[in-house]
């Protein structure tokens, strides 16, 4: 039985952009580095797929 669709989070990719943390001054060089990079989505955990496998 598999049932799988495409992350609604990531749309397949795995990889979300980062979020700068709340307060932090988004001007910043280094906030504005930060939130340039990707992190593993939370919802299919990189995997790019949600469902039953």
């Amino acid at each position: 039985m598999s049932i799988l669709s495409k992350c609604p989070l990531c749309n397949g990719t795995g990889k979300v952009a980062k979020s700068i943390p709340l307060g932090a001054n988004p001007r910043a060089p280094l906030t504005r580095s930060e939130k340039m990079g990707t992190r593993i989505c939370p919802e299919c955990n990189g995997t790019g797929s949600i469902g039953i496998k």
